[in-house]
């Protein structure tokens, strides 16, 4: 009777003891749930109407063995000469990212190209000079100390929009490429300490 009372005490600490720690694990699940950025994820896009976008260009992050790749935290920005130009600061290697309709080329920077005007990169998105359509951009969370995500609307007119969600830091820009008197729309999203970029092409060819 002795021992019966004492496996009986047992099973029931070990019972007791796996209910605690599944309730321990629950407590973690839950808090996992609720830490998970779904922002990490892939970034989610929408589009409403006859408006088109692509992906133009890439780059993933900073590559010391690349002359030319765009450094964010040392960029200004132009728009000149069909260009969206990003310049490092005096003294360090000067990169070009030449706009085409369909390509981007990163070149070297040259003479001429020390005559135009820069910009600040990271200027406020809601300052720049669009005229033919309406950009929204709304704060989603912190991604870092430097970098947001955010849901941007880019929008035509009330029928024709495209939605963005989980993109970094934003930059737009408003060009018309190949001069058919109707403008496209450039959206650049950054992380500033990674030098990563993307840079989206929204039109209504």
């Amino acid at each position: 009777m002795k021992y019966l009372l004492l496996l009986m005490l047992i099973m029931g600490i070990k019972d007791v003891g796996g209910q605690s720690v599944n309730r321990l694990n629950s407590v973690f699940e839950k808090f996992a749930e609720k830490e998970e950025n779904p922002c990490d994820s892939v970034v989610s896009i929408y589009k409403y109407g006859n408006i088109n976008y692509k992906l133009i260009f890439i780059q993933s992050g900073t590559d010391i063995h690349n002359k030319n790749m765009i450094v964010i935290p040392h960029s200004k920005i132009c728009t000149s000469d069909r260009s969206i130009i990003l310049s490092d600061e005096p003294g360090m290697s000067k990169t070009i990212l030449q706009l085409g309709y369909d390509t981007c080329i990163v070149r070297e920077f040259t003479k001429d190209d020390g005559k135009r005007v820069f910009e600040d990169i990271a200027v406020p998105p809601d300052t720049a000079d669009i005229e033919d359509w309406k950009i929204n951009i709304e704060f989603q969370q912190n991604r870092c100390m430097d970098t947001d995500y955010n849901k941007v609307r880019v929008e035509k007119d009330k029928d024709d929009y495209i939605d963005f969600s989980c993109l970094y830091n934003i930059q737009v820009c408003e060009m018309d490429l190949d001069h058919d008197h109707s403008p496209e729309i450039y959206l650049i999203s950054y992380i500033w300490c990674k030098s990563a970029i993307r840079i989206y092409r929204i039109d209504m060819k």
